[in-house]
Order: C-alpha cells, then sequence, then structure tokens
C-alpha cells in the first residue's frame, strides 16, 4: 500500500533517529496551511502504526506513560529555540540504540548459541522516542490529531489489544492521505494563484514566478555555468526544508544540473541580486516528489547569486 508506506517512512525516520525536523512557522491562522483535520479514526490508526513499526524494530516494551508524556511535549514543539533540545534528544537515543546494538553484537561474537532478547526501553528513552515522534507529527502535518488517540493507538499495539486488525488501519490511512493529498494539492495551486497577483511579481512564459528583492550589477549566467548561491527553501506553508543560510555556507553547483526552475531563474539574475521565485512543480520536482519533497509540491525559493566560478 503506497500510502501507508508513506507513513511508515515518516515514523522509520525518527524511529532510526536520523532526525532534525525543520524550523516551524507559529501557530497562526496561515491560509496555505498543509496541516488538515485528522479524523479520531485515523489519529487511534496512526498510533497502531507507530506501534507496529516499533515492535517490528524489536522494541518489546516501554513505559507508556512516560511515552504519552514525551508524545504530547513532542507535540507542542512550535518554535527554532526547541530545536538544541530536539537535536540533544535524538543524539542521545541515538547513542542508547547504537550501545545497544553494540552490546548484543558482543554477546553473539562471545557466544553463537546467544539468542538477541527485544529491546525494553527504560523510563527516559521510552519519553524521549515519545517526544520524537510527537514532533514528527508536527512536521508530517498531523498536527491536528488527537494526540491521546495516537497514544492509545501505540499502547494497544503494544499490549495486543487493538481495536483494528492491519488490514483495517491500513485503509483508513490509505484512505485518508489520499484526501490529504488532493488538499495539499489544491492548496498549492492556491498559493500559485494568489502570488501571481501580488505586486513586483513577474510570471514567466513557462510558470516561473519571480520577484525582484535586490538586483545586482554583476553578470548574468548562462546554463551551463557553475554559480555559487546562498539559498531558502520553503513550502507554501512556510515550513523551511532546504537553507545554505543555517548551515552556515553557500553552495556551488551546475546550472543545467538543477530543477528547471532554479535554472531558469538563475539565468535572470546578475551577480549580486537576490529574487524571489515561485517554482509549480512542473518546473519542481514534478508529480513524484524528491525525498523531502511531497509530489506535486510548489516550493518557494529566496536566492543570492553571488558569483560564476
Amino acid at each position: 500500500m503506497k500510502k501507508i508506506n508513506i507513513v511508515l517512512i515518516i515514523f522509520a525516520a525518527v524511529a532510526i533517529i536520523a532526525c532534525n525536523p525543520s524550523k516551524k512557522v507559529s501557530k497562526k491562522e496561515n491560509p496555505y496551511s498543509l496541516a488538515f483535520e485528522v479524523p479520531d479514526s485515523v489519529a487511534y490508526a496512526l498510533g497502531l502504526s507507530m506501534g507496529s513499526y516499533l515492535k517490528r524494530q524489536g522494541i518489546a516494551s516501554m513505559e507508556q506513560e512516560a511515552f504519552g508524556k514525551g508524545m504530547r511535549e513532542g507535540g507542542a514543539f512550535d518554535d527554532a529555540t526547541d530545536q538544541p533540545f530536539l537535536d540533544s534528544i535524538s543524539s542521545n537515543v541515538q547513542t542508547f540504540m547504537m550501545e545497544f546494538a553494540q552490546t548484543v553484537q558482543n554477546k553473539m561474537m562471545a557466544d553463537s548459541n546467544y539468542v538477541p532478547e527485544d529491546l525494553s526501553l527504560p523510563l527516559d528513552i521510552s519519553t524521549s522516542f515519545g517526544y520524537l515522534l510527537g514532533s514528527n507529527l508536527i512536521e508530517g502535518n498531523l498536527g491536528k490529531a488527537n494526540f491521546d488517540k495516537v497514544i492509545a493507538g501505540v499502547n494497544d499495539e503494544f499490549v495486543g489489544e487493538p481495536t483494528f486488525d492491519m488490514e483495517q488501519f491500513s485503509l483508513i490511512l490509505e484512505n485518508y492521505f489520499e484526501a490529504n493529498d488532493s488538499m495539499r494539492v489544491a492548496v498549492n495551486e492556491k498559493y500559485l494563484a494568489d502570488h501571481k497577483t501580488k505586486e513586483g511579481v513577474i510570471t514567466t512564459m513557462s510558470g516561473l514566478q519571480y520577484k525582484v528583492i535586490t538586483k545586482g550589477e554583476g553578470k548574468m549566467p548562462i546554463a551551463t555555468d557553475k554559480v555559487k548561491v546562498h539559498y531558502k527553501g520553503t513550502f507554501v506553508d512556510g515550513k523551511t526544508f532546504d537553507s545554505s543560510y543555517d548551515r552556515g555556507e553557500p553552495i556551488s553547483f551546475p546550472l543545467n544540473q538543477v530543477i528547471s526552475g532554479w535554472t531558469e531563474g538563475v539565468c535572470l539574475m546578475p551577480v549580486g541580486s537576490k529574487y524571489l521565485f515561485v517554482i509549480p512543480h512542473e518546473l519542481g520536482y514534478g508529480e513524484r516528489g524528491g525525498q523531502s519533497i511531497p509530489p506535486k509540491s510548489t516550493l518557494i525559493f529566496e536566492v543570492e547569486l553571488l558569483g560564476i566560478e
């Protein structure tokens, strides 16, 4: 089931603790919000999906009250100032899991008959897993879910008393994410239509929208040039998905090896300029999306052209 695989990938990223959520925008009303209402049946099914995945990773039990506390706190994550704390949580869990794996490996090397036992998460790590999964729901635009229902689903899966079997909760999630995708695409298209009418915005023949923030005096690149840029990329709801500013250094790349919206847009910029680009999915990552880009996503970039190499 394609939709279920997407959900499990979301949670796998946290369970493996390769987690680094992007910075959030505030919770004030956003006309381009991609967080839609989540029925209680879907929230519960999300919890079952989480619990099922964690069990398949060899986690036999955890401190359920601590996990629930962590998930509620993670669901409140909404500010870049919380990022260092989240990074610390992620690092601690990663260290715990690596040490556990090393212990098992050592025992297996010492005793060929040793059978690894499933892992029981201690209180602090149970809280941390909850925090990471809760913050990941926010990151996945599922923050409107009833977290008590999600937690109940996780707990019921671990104690073996789920209300839905796997086929049922898979169908519930598949139907929800199918409807969710349609709503998300509609919001992306609305943003494109609204932004096109704003002052200073120019739309090219291809559908690329751009606005000059500052215009430099340097040379304009061509598509075969290698350029050096600083940039920030966001979704229509304002969430940052990539930023050279956050990494603290610009990036260089050949213009003919990036998405077509970038190739076209940067070729319009004299060196020293800063432009805003709104890129429809046809000029971005298309109907399939990319590693962190959902299908049919409209992308917004602020780009500074620092030089041509």
